[in-house]
């Protein structure tokens, strides 16, 4: 895979997903942008970075919601990984509260 954007991979994930999952991880990028706007970079994708994220969702909308958010974000960063745009496992983004 050619070096992607997070953003342009998350629109090719959407592209591939049936309408309700699209509708999801639409909802998760726009969630993305609003938050942090369009220059997010892989390399700024760290630990912290997923934790901030999520801290700062919370504080905003339902457990529920975030954690919808995250399942998208969680795909985009596995697809990331396996084309090697990413060199932490994803796995290891995730923190418990």
């Amino acid at each position: 895979m050619e070096d992607k954007s997070i953003y342009d991979l998350w629109a090719m994930l959407i592209c591939r997903k049936s309408a309700g999952t699209a509708r999801s991880y639409q909802d998760a990028l726009t969630r993305f942008t609003k938050d942090y706007g369009k220059s997010v970079e892989w390399e700024h994708i760290t630990p912290e970075f997923v934790d901030a994220w999520r801290k700062k969702m919370l504080s905003e909308v339902s457990r529920t919601t975030t954690n919808i958010y995250l399942r998208a974000f969680s795909a985009v960063l596995n697809t990331a990984f396996e084309a090697h745009l990413i060199h932490v496992q994803p796995k290891f983004f995730y923190f418990e509260d």
